[in-house]
């Protein structure tokens, strides 16, 4: 019971609510649905680190630092009120990720996580702006840098160049075996060559359209955020 019967009992619909449980035991709130995950509260540990997409920690100890790491391995958003301590404050091998603030967080908002003698109200207020804001992170579709990003680990500006360098290689050879076979009279394999540099040029176009409009994007983005 605890925090966990309070915070069911002020969730909002309890139609909605669900208490993941061990076979045969029973959560007692008197709201929401008792689910019966795994024989043993090790396997009902194990089911629950493994199906949210948000979590949300108080205090707590060995088990909860474990919930929250195999939470975070697979991705999840942890979000731990560090102000609460144990688990929650870094103990019991906490997952580190999930102590930095993430990218969807002000520093005020964070702060307000940690700070053991703030009001609790506006830690509350903190909380529920951070949930909204990390089920609007899991919802929106990455930009295409995040996915090359993603892909190969390099940033923007570093990817631009070296792209930059091999189309600039790329035209170069094209155009001096353009010219060697024109000079030699073979006009149809200059024409060849012609096609592959028209290709290239197309290239460059196309990744400077890429590089512009993800650049806007990401502008639209931070004002809407």
């Amino acid at each position: 019971a605890g925090v966990q019967q309070l915070f069911a009992e002020h969730c909002g619909e309890a139609g909605r609510l669900r208490h993941l449980l061990p076979e045969g035991e029973a959560s007692g709130f008197g709201v929401g649905e008792d689910v019966a995950a795994g024989k043993d509260l090790d396997e009902r540990k194990a089911i629950f680190g493994e199906l949210g997409d948000l979590y949300l920690t108080f205090e707590g100890g060995p088990g909860v630092a474990a919930e929250a790491r195999a939470a975070s391995a697979r991705g999840a958003a942890v979000l731990p009120l560090i102000r609460t301590g144990g688990a929650s404050g870094g103990m019991f091998d906490f997952p580190k990720a999930a102590l930095e603030r993430p990218k969807f967080a002000t520093e005020e908002q964070w702060a307000l996580l940690g700070q053991r003698d703030g009001e609790v109200e506006a830690c509350a207020e903190a909380v529920v702006e951070l949930a909204k804001k990390a089920a609007a992170e899991k919802l929106r579709q990455p930009s295409i840098w995040e996915i090359i990003d993603e892909l190969v680990g390099i940033d923007r500006g570093t990817l631009t160049k070296i792209l930059g360098v091999v189309l600039a290689i790329l035209v170069l050879i094209s155009g001096s075996m353009m010219y060697s076979e024109a000079s030699s009279g073979r006009s149809d394999l200059a024409l060849l060559h012609g096609g592959f540099l028209f290709l290239v040029l197309g290239l460059v176009a196309s990744v400077a359209w890429v590089v512009s409009e993800a650049g806007r994007l990401e502008s639209e983005q931070k004002k809407t955020d």
